[in-house]
């Protein structure tokens, strides 16, 4: 795991801490990610327990809630990742210092995906995790700068 981008306006803790956890991953979906073409999707820790439930509990495997017009090659990449692989990501990143955390992350082939991949890590309360996840090969600096922005925004709200 590489880091990749650190936005303008620097946190690269990304701390999610609301009791509605689920709900906040559909709003942000709805709102970041499937409007982007830059986007492939969110995979979680966590699942509701039922379609009224906005905290969710934590699941053994991985919940992913992938754009829209996501590609099929992509869609089968991403669902290979194990859940091991995407708490070695987040141990990676937890070792890290808050100073040396940044906002996008750059993963090689074979290092949970089977592509060249961005993720945007988000931490919630009681372990709940999640990773926004970008198309590596269409991400521009402007373009992330905007993403980030929006994601910033959304974490405030």
């Amino acid at each position: 795991m590489k880091d990749f981008h650190t936005s303008i306006n620097i946190r690269g803790v990304h701390i999610v801490n609301y009791f509605n956890w689920e709900e906040k991953l559909d709003r942000l979906y709805r709102k970041v990610v499937n409007p982007s073409n830059l986007c492939y999707g969110i995979v979680s820790n966590s699942e509701r327990i039922s379609k009224t439930d906005q905290y969710g509990k934590l699941s053994n495997g991985l919940t992913y809630r992938f754009h829209n017009k996501i590609d099929t090659l992509s869609h089968a990449n991403i669902t290979q990742l194990s859940r091991i692989e995407f708490d070695r990501i987040f141990k990676n990143y937890d070792s890290l210092s808050d100073e040396e955390k940044c906002d996008f992350y750059h993963l090689e082939k074979n290092q949970g995906f089977y592509m060249e991949i961005l993720v945007y890590p988000l931490v919630g309360k009681d372990n709940k995790k999640s990773l926004i996840l970008f198309n590596f090969d269409k991400s521009k600096q402007d373009d992330l700068d905007k993403m980030t922005e929006a994601i910033y925004k959304f974490i405030d709200d």
